[in-house]
């Protein structure tokens, strides 16, 4: 997790630079294509090392999907249809963000680790079709340097914003990343039992808030 996430930021900070003025579309599906290697290198790995750098190319796909998500969204569609782009785009981010985890860890237990990697390796592979039949050609619109970024980052609304986002995601991820090692070698609970009573507190909770409003 943490190397995905460390590749993530250097991505998301230097893919615009990087890409320099290459056509988006194309720099889509390489990430695409690259987040398919990632998913057989980590399926595939014989050794610690592989699957490290089977994990560090997931997060350049990431860091590098994320930084140039909004701009090709704005350019897919028409102007006034933006903020709703926008809102389906973040809200299928959010819905994956809730599911992938526990859907993940439970068939994780019972097929392994390893085959849920391989199960995802298709999906990617029709995704990157996809994109290079659906997407339209999105020449590059002038070059950011790391000047732009550094510009940015002193202006004080940007650096909270910022902030905001880093600790937002991050106690997302801790979250992910230590509540099942503590449910199953602390409490005793298993994968499904704890998969199940997530989504029943979960349920409550939702119910609960829409019944004070």
């Amino acid at each position: 997790v943490s190397i995905s996430g460390l590749f993530a930021v250097i991505a998301s900070l230097g893919v615009s630079t990087v890409a320099g003025r290459l056509n988006r579309k194309w720099v889509l599906v390489g990430l695409t294509g690259l987040m398919g290697v990632s998913l057989v290198l980590v399926a595939a790995a014989p050794n610690f090392e592989v699957l490290m750098v089977g994990r560090a190319l997931l997060g350049l796909c990431i860091g590098g999907f994320w930084a140039l998500a909004t701009s090709v969204i704005m350019r897919l569609v028409p102007a006034a249809d933006v903020p709703r782009a926008l809102a389906l785009m973040y809200g299928g981010q959010a819905i994956a963000a809730a599911f992938a985890a526990p859907i993940g860890s439970y068939f994780g237990g019972l097929f392994g680790w390893r085959e849920v990697f391989w199960a995802l390796t298709p999906l990617v592979a029709a995704n990157l079709v996809w994109h290079v039949a659906a997407l339209p050609s999105l020449p590059a619109r002038g070059q950011r340097g790391i000047g732009d970024m550094l510009d940015l980052l002193r202006r004080r609304y940007f650096l909270i914003g910022l902030i905001a986002s880093m600790l937002s995601w991050g106690s997302a991820f801790t979250l992910f990343t230590y509540l099942r090692p503590f449910l199953e070698q602390v409490t005793g609970v298993g994968v499904v039992a704890s998969d199940v009573g997530a989504m029943a507190a979960s349920m409550v909770v939702s119910l609960f808030r829409r019944g004070t409003n």
